[in-house]
C-alpha cells in the first residue's frame, strides 16, 4: 500500500502491457490530466460521474468526451453512483484506492489530498463487479452529450450546487458484448459436475478455471443447489440476463445457421479490441451451441449434414 508517490505508481502501471485494454473508474477526472497520462494508451474504457452537482462544482468536466472522441478505441461511460477509484489492465491487474484521476488526487503537493493506493491481482469477483458497473452505465454518444451541453447552458451556476440528480437517467442496461461474458465451459452439466467435484476437470486446457469463470460471470454458487435440475432451472434465468448470449439465441431461426456463421456473428458483434480472430472463437462457439441446446432442448436443436454443425430453432 502506498500513501505518497501515487502519480509515479500510476505512470509505471500504465506502461505495463499498454497494448491491452485499460479500464478507469474515477468519479472525478481532470480532462487535461487524463490526456497527459493516458495519451499513449490503446483501448481505454473510462467510467466517471457527471452528476449535476459535480458538473456545477467543476469536479466533473464535459470536455472529457471531446478527448475520448479523438481516440477511436476509447469509450466513455457515465455512472452517477460511482464512488470507486480503480485502474485495471485487462481484468488482470489493478490499482485501487481513494485517488481520483486528478492532479490533487495523484500528485504530492501542499494542496494535494491525502490518498492511498494498492496494486493487486484482479480476481473473478472484482471483474464481475466492474462489468456490472459498465453494463449499468450510460454509454456517452453525441446525442447524450448534446443533452448535457443543453442542460449546462440552461442552469444557473451557483457557488453551492445542491441538486444531486442525473442529467440523463439510464433506462436499461447497455449491450456490453465482450467474448469473456460467453460460456467457457463445454456445457452446463460439465460446469455443474466440475464445481461439485463429481468429475475431474481436464487440466490440459484449465477446465476448472473455465468453470470458475462461468459461475462468477453468472453470480451463482453450485452449493446452493442439491440437484443438477435445480441448478439448470436457475441457470436458465441467469442466462436470460446475459445480453450477449440472448442476442445470439435471438438470431437463431427455423432455417438455422452453420458453425462458421456462428463464429462470424460473435466476431462481428463483440466489442473486444482487438477483435478476436475467427480461429480463436472455435471453442467459444462450440460452447454456445452446446449451452443453447442443453438449456432449451424444446426450442433448439443441432444437426450435422456432412459433419458441419447447424443450429436451428425447432419448427412448431
Amino acid at each position: 500500500m502506498r500513501w505518497r508517490g501515487l502519480e509515479t505508481m500510476l505512470k509505471s502501471f500504465l506502461t505495463e502491457n499498454h497494448d491491452e485494454p485499460l479500464f478507469v473508474f474515477s468519479p472525478f477526472i481532470t480532462t487535461s490530466y487524463a490526456k497527459e497520462l493516458l495519451e499513449h494508451q490503446g483501448e481505454v474504457h473510462i467510467v466517471t460521474s457527471w452528476r449535476k452537482d459535480h458538473l456545477l462544482a467543476g469536479v466533473s468536466d464535459l470536455e472529457l468526451y471531446n478527448l475520448v472522441k479523438q481516440h477511436p478505441n476509447w469509450h466513455l461511460y457515465i455512472n452517477d453512483r460511482l464512488h470507486a477509484k480503480v485502474y485495471c489492465r485487462n481484468f488482470s491487474t489493478l490499482l485501487m484506492g481513494s485517488a481520483n484521476l486528478t492532479r490533487w488526487g495523484m500528485q504530492d503537493t501542499e494542496k494535494s489530498n491525502h490518498e492511498v493506493m494498492v496494486k493487486t491481482t484482479c480476481d473473478a469477483e472484482s471483474k464481475q463487479s466492474m462489468l456490472s458497473i459498465l453494463q449499468n452505465s450510460l454509454v456517452m454518444d453525441d446525442d447524450h452529450f448534446s443533452t448535457y451541453q443543453t442542460w449546462m447552458a440552461s442552469v444557473e451556476h451557483t457557488i453551492q450546487p445542491v441538486d444531486t440528480g442525473s442529467v440523463v437517467e439510464l433506462t436499461s442496461n447497455n449491450e456490453l458484448f465482450l467474448v469473456s461474458q460467453l460460456p467457457a465451459s463445454t456445457s452446463p452439466y460439465r460446469l455443474w459436475s466440475v464445481l461439485r467435484e463429481d468429475t475431474q476437470p481436464d487440466e490440459s486446457w484449465n477446465e476448472f478455471g473455465a468453470a470458475e469463470h462461468d459461475i462468477n460471470n453468472l453470480g451463482m454458487h453450485v452449493r446452493h443447489f442439491s440437484t443438477y435440475e435445480e441448478f439448470k432451472n436457475a441457470l436458465n434465468h441467469k442466462v436470460a440476463e446475459q445480453r450477449f448470449f440472448t442476442a445470439f439465441m435471438e438470431r437463431i431461426d427455423t432455417d438455422g445457421f452453420r458453425f462458421g456463421y456462428g463464429k462470424e456473428w460473435v466476431q462481428t458483434n463483440c466489442i473486444d479490441d482487438p477483435v478476436p480472430y475467427r480461429k480463436d472463437l472455435t471453442r467459444t462457439v462450440q460452447n454456445l451451441f452446446a449451452w443453447v441446446v442443453a438449456l432449451y432442448p424444446d426450442e433448439f436443436e443441432i444437426f450435422q449434414p456432412r459433419h458441419s454443425q447447424i443450429i436451428r430453432r425447432i419448427a412448431r
